[in-house]
């Protein structure tokens, strides 16, 4: 698998070799599953009590030995070069991998980050978070809301729905609960994965995230 080039974008932000920032291990876990309430946001800094929490979107069986959790975002020249390898790093390992994808939306690099962000969440809540995500990282990078909306007619949503939730911003607390767990983390740059907890360094470099996935599922091999 060929590595994606960090230099061949004029964006800067998310080229960050995560080495020295991503130290941390964690445990991925659901978060509370309360329902989306629906009030409207509108400070710049996320409102913990108005968080709108939701299991994170993870495709693969719960009891995949190995876990590989992506922080992405919609607009990132970077994750969209990954995308396609990351689903087939999916697709080979087969029930032996979860995928879990959480947001890293900063707008102050990314200007319509999180209300793609949103989109896909609001997409997720009719069932189809994935159908979204995929016409996302594969589609335009310029994501504004008409092409939000088109992505949704095109998926077939409930664009009454659909719109009321981009317009009421009832899932920003969920995608913003993502980004302050991603720096938390010490994230700094998209893309940025973790295997079973443990950072991958040079998250941007493919075949090093491929090598860290097959090292992971030879371990989980090994012990049953």
């Amino acid at each position: 698998m060929s590595s994606a080039d960090p230099t061949n974008t004029t964006a800067t932000v998310d080229t960050m070799d995560t080495t020295e920032t991503m130290e941390t291990r964690h445990t991925i876990g659901a978060t509370d599953t309360a329902e989306p309430t629906d009030t409207t946001d509108t400070t710049d800094a996320p409102d913990e009590a108005a968080s709108t929490a939701r299991e994170p979107h993870a495709l693969g069986p719960a009891t995949a030995p190995v876990t590989l959790e992506m922080f992405g975002n919609y607009e990132c020249l970077h994750c969209r070069r990954a995308h396609p390898s990351v689903m087939e790093i999916v697709a080979a390992a087969g029930d032996r991998l979860r995928l879990v994808y959480r947001h890293l939306a900063r707008v102050a690099d990314f200007p319509n980050s999180e209300l793609a962000a949103e989109a896909a969440e609001a997409a997720g809540e009719q069932g189809q978070f994935w159908a979204m995500h995929e016409l996302l990282m594969t589609g335009t990078p310029t994501l504004h809301r008409g092409v939000l909306l088109s992505a949704a007619e095109v998926l077939g949503l409930d664009l009454v729905r659909f719109r009321q939730a981009l317009d009421s911003h009832v899932w920003r607390p969920a995608v913003r609960s993502d980004l302050a767990l991603g720096l938390a983390l010490g994230v700094r740059g998209t893309p940025a994965f973790f295997v079973n907890g443990d950072p991958v360094a040079k998250a941007w470099d493919l075949d090093e995230l491929q090598a860290a996935v097959e090292r992971a599922l030879a371990a989980a091999a090994e012990s049953t």
